[in-house]
């Protein structure tokens, strides 16, 4: 009798495997598992089950995260940020400026290439941040298209520029030291970070004064770490900062507070300070002139506000 082939049986076969493995050579790595090839000799080939652990929420607790622009929103058809579209160039143009909360200093980077600043500064808590806002304006510094003052478009996630990124890879960033007696009236030389809780401490008057200051989604950090006393502390420094007749922009944004503060494990602190009462206090008690109210940018639910030393 003929002996068919079943269909099952004429398949050929195939392994099915999703698991990740890992490939080590000699004894560089130690594995518990026993090996799946090569265990005789010196190369190994282990199946091993990886999990790649998130990391908590805890980890930016001051809102220091490290791809906020990147991965905050998509850029759409702004010229540079929704928030930003919204000022007037008077508020930069010829200006000392400082950004409070600067993160990877794309914002700060975007404003002196479309502006004729005067000069403006990032800060941030966090080191690793600043380091990283300084590499972006190498970069950008670097890979420019040549003899272009203002572009025409820019991108604030900072991933494309006129020459490709893998440029400063292969030849390296152009140098940005310049004699002490060189001008810096020209980008990169009006823009300058540094890594420092500037909420903390109250004004020195040996300080410099800005025209402008921003504080664009930082006063919920602010508040969350050091409540209602630490914000309107932290007001009253930006007045103290600010020239007469400078201008404070502000993004109010309010937040479950308490929710949070036990997710970060945060101290207990007040939180009655909201919004709302952001104009009586900053009007009638710090001394502000006015305060406009622009409204919410494309895509936001969170004004943007203006108060006028």
């Amino acid at each position: 009798m003929k002996r068919t082939a079943s269909p099952e049986s004429s398949r050929p076969y195939k392994r099915h495997n999703d698991r990740p493995f890992n490939i080590t050579v000699g004894s560089s790595q130690q594995q518990e598992d026993e090996p799946l090839l090569g265990g005789k000799t010196k190369g190994a080939v282990y199946l091993r089950d990886q999990h790649k652990e998130k990391p908590s929420f805890g980890t930016f607790n001051y809102g220091n995260f490290p791809s906020y622009y990147s991965t905050r929103h998509l850029q759409g058809d702004a010229l540079i940020d929704h928030r930003i579209d919204m000022l007037d160039p008077t508020l930069f143009n010829g200006k000392y400026i400082l950004d409070i909360g600067c993160t990877s200093g794309n914002i700060a980077i975007a404003l002196a290439r479309k502006y004729k600043l005067a000069y403006i500064k990032g800060v941030d808590i966090d080191e690793t941040l600043i380091k990283k806002a300084i590499n972006n304006l190498r970069a950008t510094y670097s890979l420019r298209k040549p003899g272009e003052t203002v572009p025409e478009s820019f991108d604030l996630s900072l991933r494309s520029h006129y020459f490709p990124q893998s440029m400063s890879n292969m030849f390296g960033m152009i140098p940005m030291a310049v004699p002490p007696n060189f001008p810096k009236t020209e980008f990169p030389w009006t823009v300058e970070f540094e890594a420092v809780d500037w909420a903390k401490d109250v004004y020195d008057e040996n300080e410099p004064k800005y025209d402008t200051l921003m504080a664009l989604s930082v006063t919920k950090w602010i508040q969350l770490h050091h409540g209602d006393k630490g914000l309107k502390s932290f007001f009253k420094k930006c007045y103290d900062a600010l020239r007469e007749g400078g201008t404070l922009v502000l993004e109010p944004i309010e937040i479950k507070f308490k929710k949070m503060a036990k997710k970060l494990h945060v101290e207990k602190v007040d939180y009655h300070f909201l919004p709302e009462h952001y104009h009586d206090f900053l009007i009638h008690q710090l001394g502000f002139r006015e305060m406009q109210d622009l409204g919410c940018p494309k895509g936001s639910k969170t004004p943007i506000l203006l108060f006028i030393k």
